[in-house]
């Protein structure tokens, strides 16, 4: 009865793969990567197929943006045996690492099981952001904008992402949906020491925006500390006057600044 219950989904996956191959070979990038890419990503059972063709398309930039680190990721993980592709796909992940030595970080970086796997929030009706190992996905309004950056690398210890909306009052009323990352960085020299960097983004439509980055505490030790609360460090909340703003307090070191206001396109 499990192989029964098995076998109209494993139909349907491979009915979709030649569904978004067929419409690569037409033209139509778009609606292959949409047909691709869920299967390529999926964290339980990646279709080997789905990431070999969806690294061809991250390769070329065609139905999705331009993304050579993400194209050489998928092309090492679809060179598996279950993939009638698997030379030509490990031929290509490797040439992209000899060619470019930024995509080959952000190579090694999306197959690094060391760091956070991807992450997304919903933000409203049809509009959410996943952060993933080398960039962030804004989907809105049935597009998908992608912005390359990367989330940390192997030395880095990385804090829980976190979403804050706010619904202000100025200078207009709106919500607004602000994406935190707190990353522990070890420092250069042989004195063992961390420091607890934050970056602040915002999400307006399909645009990732960068609001603030501080350094927010450096610590001596082989290893960061453990944070219970963030929040007595950092806090992005509504002012008296109805703005969003951000506050950083470190000791006697308080900081504070309004949050540009940026009008949804």
């Amino acid at each position: 009865m499990a192989l029964a219950c098995l076998a109209p989904s494993a139909a349907m996956a491979q009915t979709s793969v030649a569904d978004g191959v067929r419409a690569l070979v037409l033209g139509d990038y778009e609606s292959a990567a949409q047909r691709l890419r869920p299967l390529a990503e999926d964290p339980q059972e990646p279709n080997a197929i789905a990431q070999f063709f969806m690294a061809i398309l991250y390769d070329s930039g065609q139905g999705v943006s331009f993304e050579p680190g993400q194209a050489c990721a998928l092309y090492l993980r679809a060179a598996r045996p279950q993939n009638p592709f698997m030379k030509q796909s490990l031929a290509l992940g490797r040439f992209i690492q000899e060619q470019s030595p930024n995509a080959a970080r952000l190579c090694s970086l999306a197959d690094d099981d060391r760091l956070p796997p991807p992450i997304s929030f919903t933000l409203g009706p049809d509009h959410s952001v996943t952060v993933d190992r080398t960039g962030v996905t804004v989907a809105y309004k049935g597009t998908r904008t992608r912005t390359t950056m990367m989330m940390g690398d192997a030395k880095s210890v990385l804090l829980p992402i976190r979403h804050t909306a706010l619904t202000v009052s100025s200078p207009v009323s709106a919500r607004r949906d602000f994406i935190e990352w707190f990353i522990w960085r070890p420092g250069e020299t042989s004195d063992p020491a961390w420091t607890l960097g934050w970056v602040l983004f915002e999400v307006v439509g399909p645009n990732f925006l960068n609001r603030a980055a501080e350094d927010v505490l450096t610590v001596r030790g082989a290893q960061p500390p453990a944070v219970p609360d963030i929040s007595t460090l950092v806090a992005v909340d509504v002012n008296a006057s109805g703005e969003a703003e951000w506050v950083l307090s470190n000791g006697q070191d308080r900081r504070r600044r309004t949050i540009p206001f940026t009008t949804r396109p």
